[in-house]
């Protein structure tokens, strides 16, 4: 039967990469199952004596005893990453009121460093006194970021996600033991006043046992359940779920100013092709009056072309005409011609008689 999604714990979101860290914090050492391993321990985690002959305990109730074990009061909420997240920030403000003034200075002054403005740290510390619920996304996501890296750098890990973020050098990882103890709890400020300094896994482990082994056999842990572990490795996959989530919000959130943008591009795509409409429609308007202009002037010609036909005829005839009177002109002229030669005959003749 399926899981209902309260019930399931959310190793499903994290990356491969991601995994490691709980890997290395609950001794899974070995590669063989690591991940199905992971899964069997987390539901008995809070139980006494390691949950033997215990029911697990789904994922919902695992929030519950964790928020009970730190006084804490959690609202109802629809969704799981809701509840989660807000157990998450709530964790967060019980540990940074349990600091020093002098820890709590020095943690404001690491969030400086790291590139934080006044207004962005003063949202990030404003809800430890108001309440979590105030804080905002980005402050929640700066927190969760910080969370991830202090955590994972315990156990000497990169997180893929942190590469490919421009929150990189907010959420680089620290080795500030205030910091440590506001965002990861009291369990890892201990491990980080015990081995600042320490560079690898190996040094790490071989430094002391004591302290890694804290997170899974102590007495409490026996009696009461693992708590320490519990709370460290809930606060590691909160806060990549939160990095995740606010990531993927943040590039949908881009996506669609950048869908809304082309939208009003085409918009004024649109209305730019609207006006070259109307102008076009213009122009064959123009051209249809010009077209009935040269109907009109073609008709015309017809009618010239027509009467010009008419003038050549006639011109033709009278040339006809005028080439007959031509011929009876010479005619004529012959004779003319002949009376003329006769006329000068009889006058000779009539010339010799005289004499």
């Amino acid at each position: 039967m399926k899981k209902d999604k309260s019930q399931t714990y959310p190793l499903n979101i994290l990356e491969q990469k991601d995994l490691h860290a709980l890997y290395k914090m609950f001794g899974l050492v070995l590669k063989d199952k690591q991940f199905e391993r992971l899964e069997k321990i987390l539901p008995k985690l809070l139980l006494p004596a390691n949950g033997f002959l215990q029911s697990e305990i789904d994922y919902d109730h695992f929030m519950n005893k964790l928020a009970n074990k730190n006084n804490i009061i959690l609202d109802h909420f629809e969704f799981t990453h809701e509840k989660e997240a807000s157990l998450f920030q709530k964790l967060f403000a019980k540990n940074f009121n349990e600091l020093t003034s002098e820890e709590r200075e020095k943690f404001i002054e690491n969030l400086k460093v790291k590139g934080l403005t006044t207004e962005q740290i003063t949202a990030l510390m404003g809800f430890t006194t108001v309440g979590a619920v105030n804080l905002s996304g980005f402050a929640v996501y700066v927190l969760a970021a910080k969370t991830a890296s202090v955590i994972a750098n315990v156990f000497n890990l990169t997180l893929p996600f942190v590469f490919y973020t421009t929150m990189s050098k907010v959420i680089s990882v620290t080795t500030n033991p205030a910091v440590a103890a506001a965002i990861a709890g009291t369990q890892f400020y201990n491990v980080f006043k015990a081995f600042e300094g320490v560079e690898n896994w190996g040094e790490f482990k071989d430094r002391s046992a004591e302290h890694y082994n804290g997170f899974q056999k102590t007495g409490k842990a026996i009696l009461k359940g693992n708590y320490e572990a519990g709370e460290a490795a809930f606060k590691y996959w909160a806060s990549c779920r939160i990095i995740k989530i606010y990531q993927a919000q943040e590039e949908l959130d881009l996506t669609c100013k950048n869908t809304d943008q082309q939208l009003n591009k085409k918009k004024e795509f649109k209305e730019e092709r609207l006006n070259f409409d109307e102008k076009i429609q213009e122009f064959e308007h123009k051209l249809e009056s010009k077209q009935v202009e040269i109907e009109r002037l073609k008709n015309q010609i017809s009618e010239l072309e027509i009467q010009a036909r008419a003038i050549k005829d006639e011109k033709a005839l009278v040339l006809k005409k005028q080439q007959h009177i031509d011929e009876n002109i010479n005619a004529v002229e012959i004779e003319i011609n002949k009376e003329s030669d006769k006329r000068k005959s009889l006058e000779q003749r009539l010339k010799k008689l005289k004499e």
